[in-house]
């Protein structure tokens, strides 16, 4: 999921953002589209920072790896993974995939209770951004379930983390 303010919102706020897309989604061109893969995006954080260590303008000291929704666990593994980042930002919002039916149930039986609203928000989405694929891989669903970055939050310490969870999260709850 892209959050088309974040850029305005980091740079408005005085904060130095690499912001990318993801390999498989959005806009970038790996193939094939939307095999989402944690770990390889994990690797992809720490080229990120490695990247922006080595830039004039940034205190290499102060670089935090930010993640929502999915990715906030997958920006909290690329922490535990390495210990450049000074922290971790993280969101816990829903995550909806796969792409969830027209009748507004999800086809792989995840994030019970989708309604058709979620089904015309899709839709919107794919209006903003054209290369979006209503479509997931097959081997994301085994990917996802096998995905447990929890094992790995012990190795995060003594990193700061903030979570963010949304009030009326019914999937991904808090005290889980």
């Amino acid at each position: 999921m892209f959050i088309p303010d974040a850029p305005d919102w980091f740079r408005q706020s005085g904060i130095t953002a690499l912001i990318y897309d993801p390999r498989i989604t959005r806009l970038s061109d790996w193939q094939p589209r939307n095999d989402i893969d944690p770990l390889k995006q994990a690797e992809d954080y720490h080229d990120a920072l490695t990247f922006l260590a080595v830039q004039p303008m940034v205190d290499w000291s102060r670089i935090v790896y930010w993640g929502f929704p999915f990715s906030g666990s997958i920006a909290l593994a690329a922490a535990a993974l390495d210990k450049r980042a000074a922290g971790v930002i993280m969101g816990n919002k829903p995550l909806w995939i796969p792409i969830i039916a027209e009748n507004g149930t999800n086809p792989a039986g995840f994030c019970i209770g989708s309604e058709k609203e979620d089904f015309d928000r899709i839709l919107k989405a794919k209006a903003l951004t054209p290369s979006f694929n209503t479509n997931k891989a097959i081997q994301t669903y085994y990917r996802v379930i096998s995905w447990q970055p929890f094992g790995l939050m012990s190795h995060v310490s003594p990193m700061p983390v903030m979570i963010l969870t949304a009030a009326s999260d019914q999937v991904s709850l808090p005290e889980d």
